[in-house]
């Protein structure tokens, strides 16, 4: 029971009753003016007409209050979805009376996630027997990327003349991560990073043969054939590489421009989700190759070690990345690249001057993709 202001407790059947609809408030508008007409006239008649109205409206009211029983409601969400794709939101509707049958039940998504304008209607069900339990189902979507916590199910009758309605609001917490939409990158700039990114560099000028051997790794495309270990390739029956030490290893790395401020803060925002949107395309094209990769932004970075399982928490990482409080310079300084790293910049506005001299000074080559650039589309282009 619920404690009222005054501090008596409210009884549970009270805070459900039934509300009227529209034609509801018309037909007890057009109740009051016949009541009134007929005292004022001592018409019998219409006397007669408005009890008989007033009876109406009354078991109208008794019936939408027992018809819809007594609900309990558990709703199954899945637990990642894609921005902007379609997704099933199941509901098991089971009741619980001994006696009363729901009927004309309706539901009204109450993910509230979303613009009340998108609200979303699932389906009637006609007649809900005692004990019986049902499952519906129906297509929701969502177009914003973000980790939500969704608590309420809506349930309502309007039944039998659609004068009350009554609602069942119930509460099952629920956690739903809506990960970034990802696009579709061009033809020339998917060779571009199979040819420049992914290639092994080094910007230091050193004497052939002076590089120190760390380890050995699968040979893959774009790798340097001179650097196969021939011996322990026959072995393996597949081509193996030496990685040597201060050498890219080949690894795709992306700065994230995410700060909204300065002067041009408006432009910095409405380019903001395309480019986390391209982020978390370019994770799932290096997913795709095999090849490992890392988003570095503000506070941290997300990345996988080239399997499509890894690839889940980084995007998920990126669902619920915000604003920056700083320009991306702090991101470049901070990050712990290996000399002679090339490194994508998606950057919000502007071509990120300061950006490559930071990065030169480190050692790493970056290349910008501005968001404002009208190339742009064709690197990276939404579904």
């Amino acid at each position: 029971m619920a404690r009222a202001r005054g501090g008596w407790a409210v009884p549970g059947w009270l805070r459900s009753v039934p509300e009227p609809t529209l034609g509801g408030r018309m037909v007890l508008t057009f109740l009051v003016v016949a009541c009134c007409f007929a005292v004022l006239l001592r018409n019998n008649q219409v006397l007669f007409v408005a009890s008989a109205i007033t009876a109406t409206v009354l078991l109208s009211a008794i019936l939408t209050y027992l018809s819809v029983g007594r609900l309990t409601i558990d709703r199954s969400l899945p637990r990642r979805v894609f921005a902007g794709a379609s997704f099933d939101v199941s509901l098991r509707v089971r009741n619980v009376s001994r006696w009363r049958p729901a009927l004309a039940l309706g539901f009204l998504d109450a993910l509230q996630v979303a613009d009340a304008r998108s609200l979303v209607r699932g389906p009637v069900v006609p007649v809900l027997p005692p004990g019986a339990a049902v499952v519906v189902s129906y297509p929701r979507r969502i177009h914003r990327r973000g980790v939500y916590t969704v608590v309420n199910t809506l349930a309502r009758t309007r039944f039998p003349f659609g004068i009350f309605e009554r609602r069942v609001l119930t509460q099952s917490p629920a956690r739903l991560v809506v990960l970034p939409a990802l696009g579709r990158l061009g033809r020339a700039t998917r060779k571009d990073l199979a040819r420049r990114i992914a290639a092994p560099r080094d910007l230091r000028r050193s004497r052939p043969g002076a590089e120190e051997f760390e380890s050995l790794r699968e040979y893959r495309p774009g790798d340097n054939p001179r650097h196969i270990h021939w011996r322990t390739s026959a072995r393996a029956r597949t081509l193996v590489r030496r990685v040597l030490r201060e050498e890219d290893s080949g690894d795709l790395h992306v700065f994230l421009d995410t700060w909204t401020g300065g002067f041009d803060a408006e432009r910095r925002r409405r380019n903001l989700e395309r480019a986390i949107s391209c982020a978390a395309t370019l994770l799932a094209h290096a997913a795709g190759g095999g090849r490992k990769a890392t988003i570095h932004f503000e506070g941290g970075s997300a990345g996988h070690g080239g399997t499509r399982a890894g690839l889940l928490p980084a995007l998920e990482a990126l669902a619920g990345l915000g604003a920056a409080a700083s320009p991306v310079d702090g991101v470049v300084t901070a990050a712990r690249l290996p000399r002679g790293a090339a490194v994508l910049l998606l950057s919000l506005a502007g071509p990120a001057e300061e950006c490559r001299r930071l990065a030169a000074a480190k050692g790493v080559a970056v290349r910008v993709w501005d968001i404002e650039d009208p190339a742009f589309p064709r690197r990276f282009a939404k579904r």
